[in-house]
């Protein structure tokens, strides 16, 4: 049984809600010693619902380079206390403090989505988010794209068999990197081209068949464990807590 079956006794409303709160509590917080410790947990809880370490560390190094160049320039455009500096260009201690609390909000949000999506099927997943009113056809554009990613990424394979069967190489080609370049751009204009022609007829295929973007199924509230359902919904209030009681205690949040 897949990671998907195995977390499939937790509602995926339940899940959905746990996300989202994380994701504000994130944004609202500036604490980099309180972030810390919510990745440390979400990566925690991450693995004990079967979240494949591999999987999640793919999932944070891919918004790393994104995430990284937001940071980058905190040091040089906020703040006053000069940490260090470098052929006139002055770094500061705050602007370095808001560039690692901005890499561990995107991680965290990044950790929470993961434990979703990745613990969740597509169908729930739509079932989840019709649940909190998001628009059928946002919904179903966005199951569309879960499913034919896999479509999509077969057949640039093989355009790339094809190419490599004519002896085209990237590195060191003896026509030059300009004939390269151009090639790589006819390839990935042929796949957007002819994955753009096979969804639309896909689309009137299913449409033939009676296909409405609004008739996604609602959520079972069958075969989900109730003490399952209860643990993220107290995690989620948990998680939510955590802004009032800062500010109780005299912490800055915002």
């Amino acid at each position: 049984m897949d990671m998907k079956g195995k977390s499939a006794a937790v509602d995926p409303r339940a899940k959905l809600i746990f996300s989202l709160a994380v994701i504000v509590v994130a944004v609202l917080l500036n604490s980099v010693l309180v972030l810390a410790v919510l990745l440390f947990l979400l990566v925690l809880l991450a693995l004990l619902c079967g979240v494949r370490p591999a999987e999640l560390g793919l999932r944070l190094s891919v918004v790393l380079p994104f995430a990284g160049i937001m940071a980058l320039w905190q040091p040089f455009i906020r703040g006053d206390t000069v940490i260090f500096s470098f052929h006139g260009i002055t770094g500061t201690l705050e602007g370095s403090i808001f560039a690692l609390v901005l890499l561990l909000r995107v991680f965290v949000a990044v950790a929470a989505l993961t434990i979703f999506t990745a613990t969740t099927t597509e169908t729930e997943i739509g079932t989840a988010l019709r649940y909190i009113r998001v628009p059928g056809v946002l919904v179903a554009t966005l199951l569309m794209t879960l499913r034919y990613l896999s479509v999509l990424n077969g057949r640039r394979e093989r355009i790339r068999e094809a190419q490599a069967s004519r002896l085209f190489v990237k590195r060191r080609n003896p026509a030059g990197a300009g004939w390269v370049l151009r090639n790589l751009a006819y390839g990935v204009a042929l796949l957007f081209i002819s994955s753009y022609e096979e969804g639309e007829r896909v689309y009137e295929s299913m449409v033939s068949r009676g296909y409405r973007h609004d008739r996604i199924p609602d959520p079972a509230s069958d075969g989900y464990s109730g003490i399952k359902n209860a643990l993220f919904c107290v995690l989620a209030v948990c998680v939510l807590s955590i802004v009032p009681i800062m500010l109780l205690l005299g912490f800055s949040v915002l």
